[in-house]
């Protein structure tokens, strides 16, 4: 839906059928690629083993990560206004 909305946002407001048709069949194939490479991957034993293990940290960093730019958010709305 991500790659969808960023597509579509970018088409014109008169999009021929072949242009509607191309761009279903892109973000399908993309959205099939990269969750069939994920699933693969995590799939394995030694890579399931070391994300369970790691999974606290990778946890804590991206809610770091995520905070940190929801109070750059806040700030720059406060500078704003």
């Amino acid at each position: 839906m991500f790659f969808g909305s960023i597509f579509v946002s970018m088409l014109p407001a008169e999009v021929p059928l072949w242009m509607t048709i191309a761009l279903f069949a892109i973000v399908f194939l993309n959205e099939f690629s990269w969750y069939s490479i994920v699933a693969i991957l995590f799939g394995s034993g030694r890579i399931r083993t070391f994300y369970i293990g790691m999974k606290s940290w990778i946890d804590r960093v991206t809610g770091l990560f995520l905070g940190a730019l929801g109070l750059r958010l806040l700030w720059s709305a406060r500078e704003t206004t």
